[in-house]
């Protein structure tokens, strides 16, 4: 009988997409063993290791290059910098430790701070030129490890390892119940292991670190936050991994994480350079302030859950023109008009959005290819993907950089097309296939709406033209000669490893791509 009730709630939680509990520490995880941190005299490094706090928040800042000092330390000034509410904290409390590993572009090479709260007057932004140069503000908090940078650097050291490396000893130096992971640079969207990098311009792909172009890829983001899980936590996923970084809320990222984070945040566009708003976030984590509310999209006493569902709110409470954080409300007008943000719940993405959005690529498929309309079908569809100028009447799904498209406007776009006729009028019933892509774009959509679970949208997305936008973007192509120069890039991903058990441009999604840019001849 208990079994019975256990497998009817579970059910029912995956029913109505509410999210499962937390994980628990289990057998081989330290958690399991080490007791709660208690007093001030646990914040000395011997004491520290020995107890848990509830969280952690490590935060990888890679600021070495052109342009990004400035945001760094804006970032790093909210930590530090005082509230008018006694005992308000952006930094490491007797509850949570903020870590950073700071690299930025002047000496003294890399440093690994445990940030410290009230240590300078808080001053709200009013240009990010005010902490660049040579006399800009400079970070207070306490140095607990100086690394040789080049040591650090050297083979046989890459990207990844050298966030393992900071995950390890952030694990072991400062435990915690929960863990908050956040990487902070400038990011490009999905990149694939293995991809030639960058001996000029801009990379292609991943997050770049520095002025070396080193690029962390995606599959080693993964394997960072996989190895540093399996050796320090038994296996138990990170509960908030968070982007601080433009691009990097597409699908292709989000599947290489799944089961190794339980939330995943970022922004599917670009990131405005005032980066997250770490003034908001952390008083939330450490206990300094008020926990988020329970969010009904939560499990009963889910901390995580609850933190990542008021995530986007709080990014968008940072640049509304009423934000503290600002000297004056245009300080923050493009981040206001720009902003894309949301979080994903990874397991929710795993088992339900990446089966859906296969059978919706399988659909796809069929409707392309269903006689005698074949061709029409096929020329509709791609008007949908090409971009057009902005007089032109017909929609379209609007192209981010580097390819993303809104899964959430692309599935709207697709029924729109589906449901009404060139002059407007509602179609008469739909035909099998037609019919068969309808029920599997409402399933695409229910699984959308479930995985993610917050977002936060700027106001340019007010416009018609983004119905259905949700914050989570899927590489699509503009053209045939995009997806022939692009296709292998995008199927290196997670999320082309269909249930099905085909891959890359085997599985349904890739069928259906190849389907409408690369046709086999009739």
């Amino acid at each position: 009988m208990r079994r019975a009730i256990r497998w009817l709630a579970a059910v029912v939680l995956s029913v109505c997409g509410c999210h499962g509990a937390p994980p628990r520490a289990v057998a081989g995880d330290p958690a399991a063993l080490r007791p709660p941190c208690r007093t001030d005299g646990d914040d000395a490094p011997l004491q520290r290791s020995a107890c848990d706090k509830d969280w952690s928040v490590l935060v990888y800042m890679m600021a070495d290059a052109p342009g990004l000092g400035a945001p760094a330390l804006w970032n790093l000034h909210q930590m530090e910098g005082q509230f008018a509410s006694p005992g308000r904290s952006a930094a490491s409390t007797p509850a949570a430790d903020v870590i950073v590993e700071l690299d930025v572009e002047q000496p003294p090479g890399i440093r690994r701070l445990r940030m410290l709260g009230a240590l300078s007057p808080f001053a709200p932004l009013r240009a990010l030129a005010d902490y660049a140069g040579p006399t800009a503000w400079q970070p207070r908090s306490p140095v607990v490890e100086a690394i040789d940078e080049a040591r650090a650097e050297a083979p046989p050291a890459t990207p990844g390892t050298r966030l393992a490396d900071f995950l390890a000893w952030g694990i072991a130096h400062y435990p915690a119940r929960h863990y908050a992971v956040i990487v902070w640079g400038h990011g490009f969207g999905f990149r694939p292991a293995g991809a030639p990098c960058c001996d000029a311009g801009v990379p292609r792909g991943g997050i770049a670190l520095d002025v070396s172009h080193a690029v962390l890829d995606i599959p080693a983001l993964r394997a960072a936050l996989a190895e540093t899980s399996a050796a320090r936590l038994a296996g138990r996923p990170f509960d908030l991994y968070l982007s601080d970084a433009c691009l990097m809320q597409t699908i292709e990222v989000a599947a290489e994480l799944t089961g190794v984070a339980r939330y995943i945040g970022g922004a599917e566009a670009k990131l405005d350079p005032l980066g997250l708003p770490y003034r908001l976030l952390v008083p939330l984590v450490n206990g300094s302030a008020p926990p988020p509310p329970a969010s009904p999209r939560c499990a009963a006493h889910d901390a995580a859950c609850d933190l990542a569902a008021a995530l986007p709110d709080l990014v968008r409470t940072a640049v509304s023109p009423q934000s503290e954080l600002y000297a004056a409300a245009d300080a923050a007008s493009d981040a206001r008009q720009n902003l894309t943000y949301s979080v994903v719940d990874a397991q929710l993405l795993a088992n339900r959005l990446v089966p859906a959005l296969h059978a919706l690529g399988a659909a796809l498929r069929d409707y392309l290819r269903e006689p005698p309309s074949q061709d029409d079908r096929r020329i509709a569809v791609l008007d949908l993907f090409t971009p057009h100028r902005p007089s032109a009447a017909r929609p379209f799904v609007h192209a981010f950089i580097g390819g993303g498209r809104d899964i959430g406007s692309l599935l709207s776009r697709l029924r729109a097309q589906l449901t009404a006729s060139p002059d407007g009028a509602a179609h008469a019933a739909p035909d099998r296939a037609a019919a068969s892509l309808l029920r599997a774009i409402d399933a695409a959509d229910a699984a959308l709406r479930t995985t993610v679970i917050a977002e936060a949208l700027g106001s340019r997305y007010d416009d018609p033209a983004y119905a259905g936008m949700l914050g989570l973007s899927a590489w699509l192509p503009i053209s045939p000669e995009d997806y022939r120069a692009n296709r292998d890039w995008f199927a290196a991903s997670r999320f082309y490893q269909a249930p099905d058990g085909t891959a890359g441009t085997a599985s349904p999604w890739g069928a259906s791509l190849r389907e409408l840019f690369d046709p086999a001849p009739p």
